[in-house]
């Protein structure tokens, strides 16, 4: 029991016997009042200043005032930037009060509430994935400021190693860097619609299999913890045009698969490559386009195909890889 119980609790004793005692009967009144009036006053009083000396403060302890980055000062401009680290409660916060000095929109936020797209950027930044500063270039978040103090320059590296990133200045322990947005020429085709599916296979639950396209996004086939061992077969039951996949993660917003290998069939022997890489980009893009069902659009070139594999290439012991919904997209 902590000190300040002890306190209260004594001083709540002592009231109730002042208060007892202070309650005369017809034959202690006259003789007794003036003596027990006195007495109470002054357990009163002892108990006033020892409440006061136990909560009395010379000083409200506060914070640091969260300093401002001359880094962005290299770069002047109104659009809008997003500070590393991401996620947790004192650089989040730190980035909203330094937002009142330079005025420019952050991605940074905190608050009671986490809409999907943040939990979904704030785990694909933890993976490090490119594809996140991608999808945030496309975006208009091209300008990124890397606290170099934080993590021994993790954060720094990461950014640096984009293929798409340019170095605008460093000013003390932070870097503000440039990601340029990707050609209009490079971003996939746009898809047809959806193909008849006949068969889908799947290593793990294939009697779950049935849940993919059961038009409902609270269901989901899962693989259990994710390894490079697991893939997902389609069978249109003849040859046709696959253009894209959608897959919807619905309430399963974090189990993506973290890396993989898109493959096409003519006939379920030879298999060709059609798309590979990270899907956290994906997720938070597909969190910000559709909360509720947060559809990942895997697009490629336009490929004929009889069969559709989707195999996983790297393992995640702790997330599913969930499937809620799925389409190919196709003609």
């Amino acid at each position: 029991m902590s000190p300040d119980l002890y306190l209260w609790l004594g001083g709540a004793v002592v009231a109730g016997v002042v208060v007892a005692a202070s309650t005369p009967t017809r034959s202690t009144a006259p003789r007794l009042w003036p003596t027990v009036v006195g007495l109470g006053g002054v357990v009163a009083a002892l108990l006033a200043v020892g409440i006061l000396g136990d909560t009395w403060m010379t000083a409200m302890p506060l914070a640091d005032i969260p300093r401002p980055f001359a880094a962005l000062d290299c770069a002047p401009g109104t659009g809008p930037i997003m500070e590393l680290p991401l996620g947790d409660t004192y650089p989040d916060v730190a980035a909203m009060y330094r937002q009142m000095s330079h005025r420019r929109p952050v991605v940074n936020g905190y608050s009671g509430y986490f809409p999907p797209h943040y939990a979904s950027l704030r785990f694909g930044l933890a993976l490090r994935e490119h594809d996140v500063l991608t999808e945030l270039a496309a975006r208009g978040i091209t300008d990124v400021i890397v606290d170099r103090e934080d993590r021994d320059g993790r954060w720094e590296k990461y950014v640096a190693s984009h293929p798409r990133a340019t170095l605008v200045c460093t000013a003390g322990k932070q870097s503000l860097y440039r990601v340029a947005p990707e050609d209009a020429a490079t971003l996939p085709p746009d898809a047809q619609s959806p193909l008849q599916i006949s068969v889908i296979h799947a290593t793990v639950n294939e009697d779950l299999a049935a849940l993919m396209t059961d038009r409902d996004r609270t269901t989901r086939w899962q693989s259990g913890p994710q390894t490079s061992r697991t893939f997902v077969e389609l069978d249109f039951g003849g040859v046709r045009t696959v253009t894209g996949i959608d897959l919807l993660l619905g309430p399963f917003g974090q189990d993506f698969p973290r890396r993989l290998i898109i493959e096409a069939s003519e006939d379920g022997t030879s298999w060709r490559e059609l798309w590979q890489g990270g899907s956290a980009g994906l997720a938070f893009a597909a969190a910000l386009e559709s909360p509720l069902d947060i559809p990942m659009r895997y697009r490629f070139a336009p490929a004929p195909a009889q069969k559709l594999r989707m195999r996983l290439t790297k393992d995640d012991d702790t997330y599913y890889w969930s499937i809620a919904e799925l389409k190919v997209m196709g003609r």
